[in-house]
């Protein structure tokens, strides 16, 4: 059974009103344990809005979303924390999400909510921190606003884990930050994924971080699933893509133009470890012709 399903879910923005706006049209998917999935689209194609009713920040106006077999919108008060301890969401700008004096006061935040002792809040935080690349000694009694960006979003992050949740959102975690920023998040991320065996959801409009990360792609078109599959499925159907908005990824597109000038070299690569490979056995076929 599929952790989180979407039934032909719509979300309808001041709906009967002259203001009315469709953000999500008949949406229908299957989300399962352990899986990383890749969620990508131009602005305004509904991506954070799709993350946002898994767990129960908004409502469909038509459909329904289940979590592990139950309607969102039968559950109230305490069994609507505990799937938000389940699913947990780290926004766009995670900024927005710090509040504390001290990082560890800021991670400790929702343990300290679900009632737990001290000593497991402690071990929480402790732990989070590990895991993200923040030192607890070093870190733990520093402001969140003296920090880096990519240092405020391992602490949004962070805060995230402390609750352990079964699934982690992630809405565009490395947007504005430099390359060297980007790969740590990235990175650790992917740590996440591997080690804690957790669901983990990804907004990006980076498609080499999608390709090179994600198990399976959801393409967003103006409020509906327009595509999804696998990195090789949908990053295959180059002219597609281009229909909705999106380009292939740029070491894909490089691929591409060395094989019109002539260069007998494999495009269907989407990475930059899979086409360094692919680039190395051409020079040595060369080398041995």
């Amino acid at each position: 059974m599929a952790f989180i399903e979407l039934k032909n879910v719509s979300v309808i923005y001041k709906e009967g009103t002259p203001l009315e706006a469709m953000a999500l049209e008949n949406i229908s998917l299957s989300i399962c344990e352990n899986e990383f999935i890749g969620i990508i689209g131009s602005t305004g194609a509904g991506k954070s809005t799709l993350v946002q009713l898994l767990n129960g920040l908004i409502e469909p106006s038509r459909g329904k979303v289940l979590v592990e077999g139950t309607d969102l919108s039968l559950m109230k008060g305490q069994d609507i924390k505990k799937v938000r301890q389940k699913i947990g969401l780290v926004f766009q700008y995670p900024e927005n999400q710090v509040f504390e004096e001290s990082i560890a006061q800021d991670i400790a935040f929702g343990p300290r909510n679900l009632g737990l002792d001290d000593d497991e809040i402690h071990a929480r935080v402790v732990h989070a921190m590990d895991f993200v690349g923040l030192d607890y000694e070093t870190f733990k009694d520093r402001s969140p606003f003296e920090l880096s960006g990519g240092q405020i979003r391992r602490v949004a992050i962070a805060g995230v884990l402390a609750m352990k949740p079964q699934v982690l959102v992630l809405d565009e975690p490395t947007a504005g930050m430099d390359p060297r920023g980007r790969m740590d998040i990235l990175d650790g991320i992917a740590k996440i994924h591997r080690d804690l065996k957790i669901t983990v959801i990804l907004i990006s409009h980076n498609m080499e971080d999608v390709a090179r990360l994600a198990s399976r792609i959801l393409v967003m078109k103006d409020g509906r699933l327009a595509l999804e599959g696998s990195p090789n499925e949908v990053f295959s159907t180059g002219d597609q893509l281009n229909s909705l908005g999106l380009n292939l990824p740029a070491i894909t597109q490089l691929l591409n133009e060395l094989n019109r000038r002539g260069l007998n070299i494999q495009t269907n690569l989407f990475t930059v470890e899979g086409a360094e490979t692919e680039i190395l056995h051409l020079i040595r076929r060369k080398q041995n012709a």
